[in-house]
């Protein structure tokens, strides 16, 4: 009894420590925080590797993955270098349901099933024990601890500290991540307001300046400090219609702050005495219950200027993204856009198909009709592939020589096998003679077509890799057909 009673009081003190640990003021990054608290608790059980999992949804199935770990003798890891989706059904079985009740998961691991030690042999873990964790009454996660040097059955009074020192640990842990968040949106909203290329000012309810951004500093040609004390200097004493620019200005901010939405031209002046016409909008919006006036300000001078700039970004985005023999996006923007619909697709648990397409003797078309006719043949596929892709987000792109890419973001294998066999008709449809080809007598293609739910770790090559196969294949069969694999 007095051993037990020993054991209880030294895991309360680990509880304290670590709430003294976790709420203490912020010297060390929070990493380390939280890596010396996993540290503590270890060292009160004995144990040799202490790791956090949170849960997450993908099509309605419940996934885990590692965020962080305790093992002896080293220093936190990043996030990213942990494991990531494991499903519980598949890998873990009836580890859901027993923590979702609030139950521990308290056994020796050659006790447990071949599934589970599958999972925990290699880690070489002897005995376990498993803590569930909730937010909100919600099944959010868990912490293990791993004994890997000798066989035990942890004691309810370990369970019971335990479960309230691991919620303690995600508590701590959510908390970091909301800071974070609120951190970087500050952060975000401040870039933005420096950033943004039309001028800001803010003004209180008295009527009083309260922030400006760097475009309107731009403006006037002015420093922060001089414009804030300065601000009316900034205008001729009469607006082009006769009124008193001070006066005006006054009366203008009060009935935007009264609910008129304003937009009007005002003639401001630089320090030189230089007119600047500018075209300015005033709003009103409630902030933190008070309200607040948004002042944005365009210079109309500069208008001109700025359309050609719009129309030169806009002719140099079209020689960076599309063919220019075929009109078609290009390889470029292919393996750019490939990036964001892949990490897109992994956060919803969506299904990515990548088609490799390829016009059937190419060369000997050329050498038969020559380079003009193959680049009104390259010209007509490319119009056919379009004009099939019928969906917003689908898109066809010339990969290189007479090959295309498609990529059908969301598209299962019996949406990829549709899309292939209209491919392949349309372009047979379109009847373009080839006398020379050993296939028909008019063009064809040959397609390789994969298709795979998208993972944060996959990038466009795993798809165009495995299409490529499937192209080859198609080839080697014999050409004007398609063969499609899934990743």
């Amino acid at each position: 009894m007095t051993r037990e009673i020993e054991q209880r009081s030294q895991l309360l003190d680990t509880l304290n420590r670590m709430s003294a640990i976790m709420f203490q003021p912020e010297t060390d990054s929070f990493e380390h925080v939280l890596h010396r608290c996993m540290g503590t608790m270890a060292g009160a059980i004995d144990v040799d590797r202490v790791y956090i999992w949170k849960n997450h949804e993908v099509s309605g199935e419940l996934y885990c993955t590692q965020l962080f770990e305790w093992p002896e003798s080293a220093e936190p890891r990043q996030n990213g270098e942990y494991t990531a989706d494991i499903p519980y059904s598949g890998k873990l079985p009836g580890w859901r349901e027993k923590l979702s009740q609030g139950h521990c998961i308290n056994s020796l691991v050659r006790d447990m099933s071949t599934t589970e030690q599958a999972q925990l042999f290699p880690q070489g873990s002897v005995s376990v024990l498993v803590v569930p964790v909730f937010f909100q009454s919600k099944f959010w996660g868990f912490v293990g601890f791993d004994d890997c040097h000798k066989e035990r059955v942890f004691s309810e009074d370990e369970e019971i500290i335990l479960h309230s020192a691991s919620q303690l640990v995600a508590y701590a842990l959510l908390r970091n991540e909301m800071e974070r968040e609120v951190a970087d949106q500050n952060e975000l909203n401040r870039v933005m307001f420096d950033a943004a290329p039309i001028g800001l000012t803010i003004y209180d309810d008295s009527l009083g300046m309260i922030d400006c951004n760097e475009a309107v500093l731009s403006i006037y040609g002015v420093t922060r400090e001089y414009y804030t004390g300065h601000f009316f200097d900034l205008s001729p004493e009469y607006q082009p219609d006769g009124s008193k620019s001070y006066e005006s200005a006054i009366e203008i901010l009060k009935r935007a702050l009264n609910g008129e939405k304003l937009t009007f031209e005002w003639m401001h002046c630089s320090l030189s005495g230089e007119p600047i016409p500018c075209e300015v909008t005033l709003t009103r919006v409630d902030y933190k219950g008070r309200y607040i006036v948004l002042g944005y300000v365009y210079d109309l001078s500069g208008i001109k200027s700025l359309e050609k700039d719009v129309e030169r970004l806009e002719t140099e985005a079209g020689k960076i993204f599309y063919d220019p023999l075929t009109g078609i996006y290009n390889r470029r923007y292919f393996e750019e856009n490939a990036k964001h619909i892949i990490r897109s697709l992994s956060r919803s648990g969506g299904t990515l198909c990548l088609m490799m397409v390829d016009i059937d003797y190419f060369k000997k078309y050329n050498d038969a009709y020559g380079h003009v006719a193959g680049d009104n043949c390259l010209k007509a596929i490319a119009e056919v592939l379009t004009n099939e892709l019928s969906r917003t987000d689908d898109f066809a792109a010339r990969y290189g020589g007479e090959e295309f890419v498609v990529v059908l973001p969301n598209t299962d294998e019996s949406g990829a096998r549709k899309v292939a066999c209209r491919l392949l008709e349309s372009v047979q449809k379109r009847n373009i003679p080839h006398e020379t080809s050993e296939v028909a007598n008019c063009v064809t293609v040959s397609i390789g077509a994969a298709s795979g739910k998208a993972a944060h770790t996959h990038v466009a090559a795993d798809y165009v890799r495995r299409a490529d196969e499937m192209l080859y294949k198609s080839k080697n069969e014999g050409r004007n057909r398609y063969n499609f694999t899934c990743l």
